[in-house]
């Protein structure tokens, strides 16, 4: 699902990307300020999506409807919930960069004393430091990716046993029929 929309986001973006930007420069910014929470229920919209198909075993589109449903009904608990692990999120991120720009310091600190002359001792050094700063992002970086992730689905459980299956709307599946 995630690969389906992000193809899908290049070729719209491909597409939209003259428009948008004469918009944005003819509304002096605002329609670019006003596209980010657009981002933001799109980008919840593809995480409650991939939930559905895995959590509550829906075909793409009755994920899509069903990820839609919860995200209209409980926009409020949404938003709030994208803010707390969004920014939290973020925070975490750029703390979690630290080690990364810690690792170029030798070489920023040679460039400026010596200059660009005499600049292989803090490349050296900093490609050591980033060679070891490097796997531990990584690995720190996908525990909270998957922090991230699995408080979304917690979320979305929470949400989903809260809002009933619209059947108008989303067909159940065969093993939610069985049950009920």
């Amino acid at each position: 699902m995630t690969l389906i929309v992000n193809i899908g986001g290049v070729i719209l973006g491909v597409i939209l990307v003259i428009p948008i930007i004469i918009l944005t420069v003819c509304t002096f910014f605002l329609a670019g300020i006003l596209m980010i929470p657009l981002g933001w229920f799109i980008t919840t919209l593809v995480r409650f999506t991939t939930i559905a198909i895995v959590e509550e075993n829906l075909g793409i589109i009755d994920a899509v409807k069903r990820a839609w449903d919860l995200l209209i009904k409980n926009l409020g608990n949404v938003a709030i919930m994208f803010l707390i692990l969004g920014i939290g999120g973020a925070l975490v991120g750029l703390f979690l960069a630290i080690p990364i720009f810690v690792s170029l310091l030798p070489l920023i600190i040679n460039i400026t004393i010596d200059g660009y002359e005499a600049a292989y001792t803090g490349l050296t050094l900093t490609a050591i430091l980033f060679g070891v700063a490097l796997p531990l992002v990584i690995v720190l970086g996908g525990a909270l990716k998957a922090y991230l992730l699995s408080a979304w689905t917690l979320t979305y459980r929470e949400i989903a046993a809260e809002t009933p299956f619209d059947p108008e709307v989303i067909s159940l599946p065969k093993e939610k029929k069985e049950k009920s």
